[in-house]
């Protein structure tokens, strides 16, 4: 099933249905809403009732409905348990429901409701996989769809007309989203919201004692309707303590309230009141994860499906969670209590309270957002203003975005993995977005009355509906048409509190994400070097062991190579072969390599026996240049450390092992079985392949479990085991396999070459304890499991087995370059990078001096510079758009969360450096094109325009991209001055005329002093402070040539031997400076020199193509991204950065 070529259940369709929501609401509101909102029209109240309109309405809404609901099966897990509820509780009656082994977890209102559908399918033999049964199963939620719909219309009867309200009930009732959740999905929150609804009428209409019971008929349908219980803490606060208060009404709520709660109870007496409350206690403690499918800010994180134990800053995500639910009660107070004498608030509290537990609370599902769009809608019908529409329309399209994509682009797809994909990000942060307008409208002010009966008559037939244009409402002025004139200074407006919130609000917002996983703080430093002639390392493991790979972390020195050799006895050696390590400051492996082929070998060593001795001895080529190895770290084939017993001999490489990325956050919790035969049960959600149990316990080795393996089994039955065998733990204080008794070495089970779904070990012996216990495939990466019984501390720390190297350790893209450049500027060290200023690599260095040497060093001062970028668009956008704040938020918003700005800004090149002061330059010069130099004097002109060369200086001092720039600084600056030319020839056409204060016979005469003045003072910056800054940037740079009279890079590739001066003017000049070895500026100058011409020889003749680059003409549709990263994690899935 297809439209346009769109498959329905596609990401596409997705995208294509919201925005066509979107824009058929808008249309609603332009074409119809708006003269009635805006007060344009004032409309007569109906003397009639018209129900009947209604229902013609509700019925073409209903056959709409069950068209989607016989056409879509729904989702089939919750399908399969609402038909089988009905049937037996049908069946069974009331009492055994929850008194059976069944997996029943919904509480008993909806539950009622369900025997009466079991009632019709047994009546009629009605089979859910057909279209009739599907209709059948679906009918509640719908038919409770129509019963909002028609509440709604009875709200909005209050201020709008008939056909207005008759179309807002629609806008509801056939919203994509409520069409998707009841009638294709098949789920039941169309039935609590409607009583959620029901409780905010009410408690607007004072009615309390009723609201009391439309609650509890909520909470007996769902229990996410306890999350409301705010609405009438508040309510009663308002209304029966802070308004008129006695005594009758206080004990009469009392008494109301009392018999609400008496009535739950009897209710639940036929299903037996224990394992109700059971039943909500355990579905309450249901589910902990971050979030199920809810794209929200958790899902932004990376942490759907992530037990919520998961850490954010230090934090448990539980922990947050618990803390975003006390927030949302105290926003819902803050909105419920400031507006007041709004009735819309009894809306709008519950719609904050709900949209922030959504966002950043655990355990959401993605339906849980859907109470509040009719919450929004009602609002709106309370207080119709144009941000409350647009709130309803923006959450209706993106919360369908969300639950569309996990039951079309998920579920039906695959129900074994969670939803992933950028839509998932995207709607996150659409939602974040949305939220924070929804505080905003929830404060808006409403023009539009209560229709009132108007006297003088009925209205005559063939009149309008409407009474008149309503006089208040002015039509707005064409703008003037912009004339050339003399300008006056444009000075920037102060900042009003608005402009805070939203500035700050966008620094707050994205310094989190660019804090967040910037890298370790903590790298190893200290480092081994060959000395007095010993160039060997010969570690002891103390025993013989199998020896997987060595891992080492280099200094400043790249593609150190050595030769490997092993021994069990310390005197006769094998040969491994050389090894090389190729990049600097990050994790890499000693793999073999072959220089004659100059091929790599593989991630394992593959060797034959185990071995005790290890041998590493500098290759000799190598000995007269710096060797630095910061670590090594040695694994076994399972991926555990192993430090050998003469550690200390080469304490330097192993000091700082708590800095490799793989042995960080090793399992502590243990689970232990004190008596044999306990069980553990694995299900991995579907039948599924694997290769291999493995272990990591702390305590103990040796130990035996019975395996017993599953399929999936048919609805209503168990699962059939069958023993396969026993498996036996390795040693302890480390991840071994859980290997058959007669296969000790084999990475596969005789039993694996069958998919099941569950697998169930079973103690041999008393006290069996291990920490923790991961499931793997024939590549070593982790199958998911999706639930276990028992043995919950063997599944809570999954991510300390094989973690991934990644960027969060060590260097990645040109880092290698430039980070490194920065440890030795830091340490008055030759430098390798000099094909770019060297200004930026210095602030880099900055990081490492305050930081260390290590990701979070090298990284830190790039991102502060990046969260620098953010205030100087904001000012921009204030001056563009003429102080709008909302459009220099949206400016800016678009800035700081474009992907680009957000990768180059947490990496440690220099890119970012000349990108900031670019921005700032063109600021102050666009700043300085506001300050006419006929209103104000001079001196203060002038600092606009020494900040914009400052800031040129420095652009060009971090990179040559600002130099580009600065030819187009240069076109804007005599732009300006062009333009005072032509004021100064305005103004002489007219010499006793005045223009916005500024007399004209003024122009005239300060006209060419200050012209002459202006161009000096630039020729004064834009040269010699902007030269001066740039030769300055070179006093730290250290080449490589220690000798004065080598040149430098002369020698340095044998590809650009150009790199020599010719014996020309500059070239004499530069031998004249480097003789003054005595004369830091000299010596400086003459640095400086040196490498310009360098650099421009390197540049001008580079060729250096490669498969993942893009025409400059693809630059601005971005088909082919900036490709930084990609690493394989332990579980198989890919994650990498790239700028989009």
């Amino acid at each position: 099933m297809g439209l346009f070529g769109i498959a329905t259940n596609s990401v596409q369709m997705l995208v294509l249905v919201a925005v066509l929501t979107v824009a058929v609401f808008a249309v609603l509101y332009f074409e119809k809403f708006r003269y009635e909102v805006e007060g344009i029209r004032i409309y007569r109240k109906d003397s009639k009732k018209s129900w009947t309109n209604l229902l013609l309405v509700l019925a073409a809404a209903l056959l709409v409905k069950l068209i989607f609901a016989a056409a879509y099966e729904g989702h089939g897990t919750d399908m399969t348990c609402f038909s089988a509820w009905s049937d037996m509780i049908f069946k069974d009656g009331f009492w055994n429901f929850y008194h059976s082994d069944s997996f029943t977890d919904y509480p008993p209102g909806y539950m009622a409701m369900l025997w009466g559908i079991g009632a019709l399918r047994s009546i009629f033999n009605l089979d859910v996989a057909t279209g009739a049964g599907r209709c059948v199963i679906k009918l509640i939620p719908i038919l409770f769809d129509l019963g909002a719909g028609a509440l709604l219309y009875k709200i909005a009867k209050r201020k709008f007309s008939e056909g207005s309200s008759l179309i807002l009930s629609a806008t509801y009732v056939l919203s994509p989203v409520v069409v998707l959740d009841s009638s294709a999905w098949g789920q039941v929150d169309g039935v609590f919201t409607f009583f959620l609804l029901l409780v905010c009428y009410l408690c607007m209409e004072e009615k309390r004692i009723f609201a009391y019971f439309a609650f509890v008929a909520g909470v007996l349908i769902k229990p996410q309707m306890i999350m409301f219980a705010p609405l009438l803490i508040w309510t009663i606060i308002e209304q029966v303590f802070l308004k008129d208060f006695s005594k009758e009404k206080m004990f009469r709520d009392l008494v109301g309230g009392v018999l609400s709660l008496v009535a739950m109870v009897v209710f639940t007496l036929p299903f037996g009141v224990d394992k109700v409350f059971s039943q909500y206690v355990n579905t309450l403690g249901s589910y902990p994860y971050a979030t199920i499918n809810a794209y929200n800010f958790w899902a932004l994180l990376g942490q759907n499906w992530q037990p919520q134990a998961n850490s954010f800053l230090g934090v448990s995500a539980s922990s947050w969670g618990t803390l975003a639910i006390l927030v949302s009660v105290a926003l819902s107070a803050v909105i419920f209590f400031r507006l007041k004498d709004d009735n819309s608030r009894y809306f709008t509290s519950m719609a904050v309270l709900l949209a922030n537990m959504f966002l950043f609370s655990v355990r959401m599902h993605e339906r849980y957002l859907f109470p509040a769009l009719v919450l929004m809608l009602a609002a709106f019908l309370v207080k119709p203003t144009k941000q409350l529409f647009f709130t309803y329309v923006g959450f209706s399209a993106i919360h369908f975005l969300n639950v569309g994509h996990v039951l079309w682009a998920y579920v039906e797809e695959n129900e074994n993995t969670a939803p992933n994909g950028p839509l998932i990000g995207i709607t996150a942060v659409l939602t974040i977005l949305m939220f924070a307008y929804l505080i905003y409208a929830s404060f808006s002010v409403s023009v539009m009355e209560d229709l009132k009966e108007v006297s003088g008559g009925k209205k005559k037939r063939n009149t309008l509906p409407y009474l008149v244009k309503n006089p208040k409402v002015k039509e707005k002025e064409p703008e003037e048409v912009y004339k050339q004139h003399i300008h006056a200074t444009r000075r920037m407006p102060k900042f009003t509190k608005w402009d805070y919130i939203v500035l700050f609000g966008i620094l707050v917002l994205y310094s989190v994400f660019a804090f967040r996983d910037l890298g370790d703080t903590k790298a190893p430093e200290t480092y081994w070097q060959p000395e007095n002639g010993n160039s060997e390392i010969v570690l002891d493991l103390g025993k013989a062991k199998d020896i997987g790979m060595i891992y080492t972390f280099l200094g400043a020195k790249e593609d150190r190579m050595m030769t490997l050799e092993m021994s069990e006895d310390g005197k006769n050696y094998d040969m491994v072969g050389t090894v090389r390590a190729t990049s600097v400051f990050c994790w890499d492996a000693l793999k073999t390599w072959d220089k004659e082929s100059q091929e790599e070998g593989a991630d394992d060593y593959n060797l034959a026996k185990d071995y005790r001795y290890i041998r590493l001895s500098v290759d000799e080529e190598q000995l007269s240049d710096t060797f630095m190895l910061n670590e090594l770290v040695i694994l076994d084939k399972d991926g555990n450390w192993m430090k050998p017993v003469n550690a200390s001999e080469y304490k330097n490489l192993f000091d700082e092992q708590d800095c490799f990325e793989p042995q960080s956050d090793l399992p502590e919790t243990v689970w232990k079985a004190e008596k044999a035969g306990e069980t553990v049960t694995l299900d991995l959600g579907a039948d599924s392949y694997f290769s291999m149990l493995r272990g990591y316990s702390t305590e103990k080795a040796n130990q035996r479990f019975e395996v017993e393996v599953a399929k999936s089994a048919n609805d209503g039955e168990e699962p059939q085991y069958q023993k396969v065998g026993t498996v036996v733990s390795g040693e302890a204080d480390g991840f071994s396999r859980l290997s058959e008794e007669n296969q000790q070495n084999a990475d596969t089970y005789s039993f694996a070459n069958d998919s099941y779904r569950y697998i169930r070990l079973t103690t041999l012996s008393d006290n069996t304890s291990l920490n923790e216990l991961v499931l793997t495939d024939t590549n070593g990466n982790t199958v998911k499991i999706r639930d276990h019984i028992g043995g919950d501390s063997l599944f809570d720390e999954q991510d300390g087995y094989r973690k991934a190297i990644t960027f969060r350790s060590g260097t990645y893209f040109d880092e290698i370059y430039h980070a490194r450049t920065a440890y030795e500027i830091a340490h008055g060290m030759s430098n390798y990078e000099w094909t770019h200023p060297p200004l930026g690599k210095v602030f880099i260095s900055l990081g490492v001096r305050m930081f260390g040497m290590n990701p979070f060093g090298w990284r830190i001062i790039g991102v502060l510079f990046g969260i620098g970028m953010i205030p100087f668009m904001y000012f921009f956008g204030r001056r563009l758009f003429k102080n709008r704040t909302w459009a220099a938020g949206a400016l800016t918003f678009l800035f700081t969360f474009d992907f680009m700005h957000f990768t180059q800004t947490r990496i440690a090149t220099i890119d970012v450096y000349g990108t900031f002061f670019i921005i700032a330059m063109f600021y102050f010069m666009y700043q300085y094109s506001q300050t006419s130099f006929y209103d104000t004097k001079l001196w203060k002109t002038f600092i606009p325009l020494g900040l914009s060369a400052v800031m040129m200086g420095l652009g060009c001092a971090s990179k040559w991209t600002a130099v580009y720039a600065s030819a187009g600084l240069a076109v804007f600056f005599f732009a300006i001055m062009g333009w005072r030319i032509f004021e100064y020839h305005l103004a002489k056409k007219n010499p006793t005329g005045e223009t916005e204060g500024i007399a004209h016979k003024h122009i005239i005469e300060v006209f060419k002093k200050k012209l002459l003045l202006t161009l000096g003072f630039c020729v004064i910056f834009f040269v010699f402070v902007a030269g001066t800054i740039y030769v300055a940037s070179y006093v730290p740079f250290e080449d490589s040539a220690k000798d004065n009279t080598e040149r430098f890079y002369e020698v340095t590739d044998e590809n650009y031997e150009g790199f020599k001066w010719e014996n020309t003017f500059v070239s004499g000049l530069v031998d004249t400076l480097r003789d003054h070895s005595g004369n830091p500026v000299a010596e400086t100058v003459g640095k400086m020199l040196n490498n310009q011409h360098a650099m421009y020889e390197y540049h001008s003749k580079l060729e250096a193509t490669h498969p993942w680059q893009s025409s400059w003409y693809e630059w601005p549709t971005m088909i082919r991204p900036m490709y930084y990263y990609c690493q394989t994690l332990r579980d198989g899935m890919k994650e990498g950065i790239r700028s989009l």
